[in-house]
């Protein structure tokens, strides 16, 4: 599951760059989109992008759900089956009140085991953003604009100054 969320974000993370980059440049542009009678194509553009970008995300949710179906029933599973144990004991082993407490633990237990595992998904799918982060920070910046030993020879020639200049 991990790995399939993991890949999902990035790509969520990237149809989601594009689509902010696109919105933020038709809102800078708003004036010329108008002024040429291109909100229809523009506004086209961004629910294809908008498209794009919900794709993954609904991939994602929908792989969460998965993950917490199955452990839905693996939980399930369990109690069930403690459940029956308990049920065919010898009566007079356990108490009721011990019987009734123990299944009303382990079904808070399931809550409890279901909300922490998708919380630690949430986590390990959301640490995406802060890995995109180390990865830019790892980029070679660019060259200086202007490098002094590269520049070109000049053969001007001497500087001219002005000396009492009036208009």
């Amino acid at each position: 599951y991990l790995a399939s969320a993991k890949e999902l974000m990035r790509i969520n993370g990237t149809t989601k760059s594009a689509l902010v980059n696109h919105l933020g440049e038709s809102i800078s542009g708003a004036i010329t989109i108008r002024a040429f009678g291109e909100e229809d194509r523009f506004f086209a553009k961004n629910l294809d992008l908008v498209d794009k970008n919900a794709g993954p995300y609904f991939c994602n949710f929908a792989a969460t759900e998965w993950l917490i179906q199955r452990l839905e029933i693996m939980s399930a599973s369990v109690l069930s089956f403690s459940a029956f144990v308990m049920a065919l004991l010898p009566q007079g082993t356990f108490s009721p009140g011990f019987v009734g407490m123990v299944l009303s633990y382990g079904l808070s237990l399931n809550v409890s085991f279901v909300c922490s595992i998708q919380n630690q998904c949430n986590l390990a799918n959301q640490i995406i953003s802060v890995e995109r982060v180390n990865q830019y920070m790892d980029i070679q910046s660019e060259a200086t604009e202007v490098v002094e030993e590269n520049r070109p020879y000049c053969k001007i020639g001497p500087k001219m100054a002005m000396w009492n200049l009036e208009i």
